[in-house]
């Protein structure tokens, strides 16, 4: 029975009990490989907002600190880029506003919708 470890890859392999040589994740390749794909921001916070965070990891909202600051960031950076499209679209109506001909089909496509409903 022999057993191999790629460090290219962290797989490791070995002749399993049918006889079939097969392949497994190394867990510390996976976490090491996680590591390396992942950017490292390191930051202060005052001593409530950190107790804060750390009742949320304790309650299970969420698993750690770095989720936690994941999850914020991304929120963030989320409703950064939604504030943007809409400015982006209120611009465009203010700079070209829309006619009355040009809304004229939605609202009579809205009376149809209204008058197929059987209230």
């Amino acid at each position: 029975m022999g057993v191999a470890e790629s460090p290219q890859t962290g797989l490791t392999g070995g002749v399993g009990a049918g006889g079939r040589w097969s392949w497994s994740w190394s867990w510390s390749w996976v976490a090491f490989s996680y590591a390396q794909h992942m950017t490292q921001f390191v930051t202060r916070l005052d001593a409530s907002l950190a107790a804060e965070v750390d009742h949320l990891v304790t309650t299970g909202v969420v698993a750690s600190r770095s989720e936690a600051v994941r999850l914020g960031l991304t929120q963030l950076v989320d409703q950064y880029r939604r504030e943007r499209t809409a400015s982006a679209i209120v611009d465009g109506y203010r700079r070209r506003p829309q006619t009355a001909d040009e809304v004229a089909w939605a609202d009579d496509s809205t009376l149809r919708m209204i008058a197929e409903e059987p209230w």
